[in-house]
């Protein structure tokens, strides 16, 4: 059996507990053999009522030169009747570096690269 770990960040406190069968379950036969049909149907439907406000939310916190870059009314005129959420693919460490170093200008990644070079030689 897994574990999953809970954290209540108020009081800083970590706990690694067993995961409940409904958790371990490989697909969705086999939730949907752990849970209630309407059980189930309250978490899909609030997982994408989350994932949907997301890409709202998503597109409210955009900005462009410090302004939102879309309007109230140029979200409200988009169509998101086709709207599916799409499965997260968590990525790795390096990933994410090559993410960050490839959106940097050339003069940024050269002084990014230069203190990991300082860096690095300050640790050997």
């Amino acid at each position: 059996m897994s574990t999953i770990t809970v954290n209540a960040n108020k009081v800083s406190r970590s706990i690694n507990v067993n995961q409940p069968a409904c958790i371990e379950a490989k697909n969705l036969q086999e939730v949907s053999e752990l849970l209630d049909e309407d059980v189930l149907y309250k978490l899909v439907h609030n997982g994408l009522k989350v994932a949907f406000r997301s890409i709202i939310r998503t597109k409210l916190e955009s900005l462009t030169d410090d302004e939102p870059t879309y309007s109230d009314e140029e979200i409200l005129e988009l169509d998101f009747s086709d709207w599916v959420p799409e499965a997260r693919t968590r990525m790795s460490a390096e990933e994410k570096a090559m993410k960050a170093l490839g959106s940097l200008d050339p003069e940024q990644l050269a002084a990014v690269l230069a203190a990991a070079k300082a860096q690095e030689n300050e640790a050997a």
